[in-house]
């Protein structure tokens, strides 16, 4: 959340493209916490079923989401999709929060392990292609609204239609 306010609240390129950054950053370690958390939340025997509420987050979040977040920023400008970001990240926050159990860890990983298991260049190869792979999903629902405006002259009051087609 403190992402998306730095990035509303900046005047300078430079620093909107590191919060973006920084946020994706973030993200990736929500969605490794997240899937973790529910897995150990729902026991051994239904963690894929875990997994795949989490994920089917992730689909319900983008369908939706980006989207939303077009019409936001088409009505309020950039900054007030920034701004719906930081303010819904944050109730968010206080929901889990307030609703996820302390979960005990036996075995705490250390950062020493979890250092060394960067070290397989398998492992980087694999981070490459969730990493294009995501931001290609991301790409397919964030670039159509300027061309439908831009391009295909569409109105705007359409484009909120369209993506959600």
């Amino acid at each position: 959340m403190l992402s998306h306010i730095v990035g509303a609240l900046s005047d300078s390129y430079g620093l909107l493209f590191a919060t973006r950054f920084a946020g994706a950053f973030a993200y990736a370690g929500f969605w490794a916490v997240g899937g973790s958390t529910a897995m150990a939340m729902i026991g051994p025997a239904r963690r894929g079923q875990a997994m795949g509420i989490v994920a089917g987050g992730l689909t319900v979040a983008t369908v939706i989401g980006l989207p939303t977040g077009t019409w936001i920023g088409q009505l309020l400008g950039w900054r007030g999709a920034f701004w719906a970001v930081a303010i819904l990240s944050t109730l968010a926050a206080v929901v889990l929060v307030a609703s996820v159990p302390a979960l005990r860890v036996e075995n705490p990983p250390s950062l020493r392990d979890e250092l060394r298991g960067l070290r397989p260049l398998r492992r980087w190869l694999s981070y490459a292609m969730t990493a294009v792979a995501t931001t290609a999903l991301l790409d397919a629902f964030s670039y159509p609204a300027a061309m439908l405006l831009e391009t295909a002259g569409l109105d705007s009051a359409w484009v909120l239609a369209v993506l959600f087609g």
